[in-house]
């Protein structure tokens, strides 16, 4: 049974509350604590940030997120969102600060391993002169060791694939894109579509969500020592992961409990489907982009190596799907007399190389159009340009396919592919 606790309770003291109640150990430690002073938290004696000096400041967080690291299971991560601040007219890049602190202070902590910039569209509106109006926040993702959790697979989308995907397939993943280091999701100003915003910075479920998914399996334990809105422990509720979660506002878990688990509810439900879309999508994608390697790959091979060893008149080309997603059959098609393709052996190294490039494997054979037919082929053939072979130029059924009208210049296939666009794909 999925666990969600949200705790009243001050996170300097968390290895030992951690402790005490013998939790697991987390996986996955999400959070953005307090931005120095920025903020008086309902004015609460033991908040950290507002009302101590920047030295204690410090020494606080850095001393909660060294717990963290202690506690923890071996291949843990931790996620850290935090803005800039500024003080006396200078920039102070607090997250950085933070991390260079704890690595001088302690001999085993957090390593650095990524910086992310969360673009968030949306801010609290303010200007000085001299700043320009804050658009993002830096994401900084440490681990524990080499051996940690990133399931980039999850985050692979299909979504706004550029024109060239088509004509150079070798170059993407048969299984989507995975987003670059500038994640764009909207702060949730509004709050969870219940009223204004109460707490300073929310963090969007979206964003919560890619950082559960790249970092975590189904059952894992997820913390906040600064849990706040609560988002962290909603999401991680909603996606079958066990979150554990401090704070010392209890208005703030009675607005996670009355709003914020109900938002997460209602955004998992819609989100649900449009993973369901997406998984579909990418099913699309990888089918039409083993197709396109497959048929660029032939072509490629028959243009540059083949058609120079045989006379094209005496000899079609047919490219036919074997049941591996990754093996094509070349056939050296004859009228009469079966075709030498001895000379193949000599194109070992190259042809390597270009099967290395497109991840597909060539299996050739010749043989005469009456052995084809003996062999009782069940589907059409579709006629393509060896050199664009994205769009078949023409589909040719059993009965009509002969010797005699199969175009010389052009390539045969049991692949009927028809791509000039994205949007032919997602039909």
């Amino acid at each position: 049974m999925i666990q969600t606790d949200y705790n009243i309770g001050d996170s300097r003291d968390i290895y030992n509350i951690l402790k005490k109640n013998k939790s697991k150990k987390p996986n996955l430690i999400i959070t953005s604590p307090p931005y120095y002073d920025i903020k008086n938290y309902e004015n609460k004696k033991k908040q950290i940030g507002y009302g101590q000096n920047f030295s204690e400041y410090k020494n606080d967080i850095v001393n909660i997120f060294q717990q963290c690291y202690n506690y923890s299971s071996k291949n843990a991560t931790f996620w850290l969102i935090m803005d800039n601040i500024r003080r006396d007219g200078e920039l102070i890049p607090l997250s950085f600060e933070l991390i260079n602190k704890m690595n001088k202070e302690k001999k085993h902590t957090w390593k650095l391993k990524d910086i992310i910039i969360w673009s968030k569209q949306k801010n609290i509106p303010w200007h000085h002169k001299g700043i320009l109006k804050n658009h993002f926040e830096f994401i900084l993702f440490l681990t524990k060791n080499g051996n940690y959790k990133f399931n980039i697979d999850k985050m692979r989308e299909v979504a706004d694939l550029k024109k060239w995907w088509i004509s150079y397939p070798e170059r993407y993943n048969p299984n989507g894109k995975v987003p670059t280091n500038i994640w764009e999701f909207n702060s949730p100003i509004r709050g969870w579509g219940n009223g204004c915003q109460k707490h300073f910075c929310p963090f969007p479920f979206q964003l919560v969500e890619r950082i559960i998914s790249l970092s975590t399996d189904q059952g894992d334990l997820v913390l906040d020592p600064f849990a706040g809105s609560g988002s962290v422990l909603a999401i991680a509720n909603q996606m079958g992961r066990n979150s554990i979660g401090f704070d010392i506002n209890t208005s703030y878990k009675k607005k996670f409990e009355q709003e914020v688990l109900p938002g997460a509810e209602r955004y998992w439900k819609k989100r649900k489907k449009d993973l369901l879309k997406i998984g579909k999508n990418i099913g699309k994608f990888q089918k039409a982009n083993y197709s396109l390697r497959k048929l660029k790959f032939c072509g490629n091979i028959i243009t540059n190596y083949i058609s120079n060893e045989l006379t094209t008149d005496k000899y079609r080309f047919l490219c036919v799907e074997d049941k591996n997603n990754l093996e094509m059959k070349i056939i050296i098609l004859s009228k009469e007399k079966k075709a030498n393709i001895n000379f193949i052996n000599s194109y070992e190294k190259e042809l390597k190389q270009i099967s290395q490039i497109y991840k597909v494997k060539a299996n050739f054979e010749t043989m005469t159009i009456k052995e084809l037919y003996n062999q009782n082929i069940e589907l059409n053939f579709f006629e393509y340009n060896p050199l664009k072979t994205n769009k078949y130029i023409s589909e040719i059924s059993k009965q009509e396919f002969s010797f005699n009208k199969l175009n010389k210049t052009n390539i045969y296939s049991n692949i009927a592919l028809n791509i000039s666009r994205t949007n032919d794909l997602f039909k």
